[in-house]
């Protein structure tokens, strides 16, 4: 299945949009598919706005980089966890589908065992 989608500048296509999940590939990948990020500020760096055919919106990027270990305003040129924001879990499959990869979806750990299980799947282990 081909989704269509295309890529806005709009913001207010990415108003109330939060973190739906992660997608980790390198920022190559990204603009390969979706063209050159837009720079925000030092807090949301390399942000696409993306708007699908059945009215998902998606956004991708980096947030806050300096507490993850990048300088401001920097992006990472290898493999990244990159957030995906949207309404709904659907942001973060249809992201991942065009990219080729596997979703990483956000979710609220319940026990201690979800925990360590979550962040094993976040940081690709």
């Amino acid at each position: 299945m081909k989704l269509k989608y295309q890529v806005t500048r709009d913001p207010y296509r990415a108003s109330e949009t939060h973190l739906q999940g992660y997608v980790r590939i390198p920022v190559s990948t990204l603009i390969d598919h979706f063209g050159a990020p837009e720079y925000l500020n030092e807090e949301t760096t390399a942000h696409w706005i993306i708007d699908f055919d059945d009215g998902t919106v998606a956004t991708v990027h980096i947030h806050k980089p300096v507490e993850y270990g990048l300088a401001p305003c920097s992006v990472p040129l290898t493999v990244y966890r990159w957030h995906v924001g949207g309404k709904s879990h659907a942001a973060v499959f249809y992201v991942a589908h065009v990219l080729g990869v596997p979703p990483i979806i956000y979710r609220v750990p319940e026990s201690d065992e979800d925990f360590a299980d979550f962040c094993e799947e976040i940081l690709g282990g």
